[in-house]
């Protein structure tokens, strides 16, 4: 089982022009993506930048996923980073600490876990307090932009917000 959108990833685009060159049938199924549930933090959907992803780690991929980040901060925009689903909090919170290190400096970041079910958890705080929290997986990470004062508030509610 994949979770969110069927048709986020290049690879699935492959998989459907692979089937119709076969002259398979293909019917697609929608489903909602973690691009319309991060909407439920209260940062402004058109305001965020490049998604990357934090795979785990090797030492081709390091830093990877951060280049997007900071482009986005450039701009002011916010970065969706989608964590691979074999990692675990501990480790995704690692990974992020070392390549953030000498690149980008991290203030408050907000983690979802497990959004569009019963029990889904938004946290906004520093990383060195979240990363003591039980953070269920699917999670990501959102490093906020430059925010308008409503999305400061928004965010605002999940700061400082126990876990489980």
């Amino acid at each position: 089982m994949a979770y969110g959108s069927p048709l986020f990833a290049t690879t699935h685009i492959g998989l459907i022009l692979d089937a119709e060159k076969q002259k398979v049938k293909v019917k697609v199924i929608y489903a909602t993506s973690v691009f319309d549930a991060i909407a439920e933090t209260g940062l402004q959907l058109y305001k965020f930048g490049k998604t990357t992803s934090l795979p785990a780690f090797d030492d081709k991929y390091e830093t990877d996923f951060l280049k997007y980040v900071k482009e986005n901060l450039s701009i002011n925009a916010h970065s969706l980073i989608l964590i691979d689903i074999g990692l675990g909090s501990e480790d995704a919170f690692f990974y992020l600490e070392k390549a953030a290190k000498n690149n980008v400096k991290l203030d408050k970041i907000v983690v979802c876990s497990r959004l569009g079910t019963d029990d889904s958890q938004v946290y906004y705080d520093t990383v060195y307090n979240l990363r003591r929290k039980k953070i269920e997986k699917p999670f990501c990470f959102i490093i906020p932009g430059e925010m308008h004062f409503l999305e400061q508030e928004a965010l605002e509610r999940f700061s400082k917000k126990e876990a489980n």
